[in-house]
């Protein structure tokens, strides 16, 4: 067979294979739209996939950890990078949220304030 009838055969199964994985995608999505709509498959779904995506994340760490990896990583960051520098506040020792002075209250503003910035008043009936 010469090269450009193998192009043209293969041409016609790769239009022959995506015609049909089309139309099992569109036949798929038929089916599952109306089962996917009820609120209680939603919400067990939702509660599904978040439990098993929290596993992973889980069992991700702890295979990150264990090992090696992470010390590795942060060996050749501390390497190749050098040591990163965190601004941090003065006294805080790395826990929680940083200890911040309270902010000093706001005036209320007084009387004549608000009727300066009041201009004129428009009030229409039914709306």
């Amino acid at each position: 067979m010469s090269m450009p009838a193998i192009l043209k055969k293969l041409a016609k199964n790769a239009t022959r294979s995506i015609r049909r994985f089309a139309c099992l995608a569109m036949i798929i999505v038929m089916l599952s739209n109306q089962v996917l709509a009820s609120p209680e498959i939603s919400l067990a779904m939702v509660g599904t996939l978040a439990s098993v995506t929290l596993s992973y994340c889980q069992s991700l760490s702890r295979w990150w950890y264990s090992s090696g990896w992470a010390d590795t990583s942060r060996e050749l960051l501390g390497r190749n990078i050098g040591t990163i520098k965190i601004q941090s506040v003065k006294g805080w020792d790395g826990k929680g949220a940083p200890a911040r002075s309270r902010p000093a209250p706001e005036m209320p503003e007084s009387l004549e304030d608000r009727e300066a910035k009041i201009s004129r008043v428009r009030i229409y009936p039914g709306i």
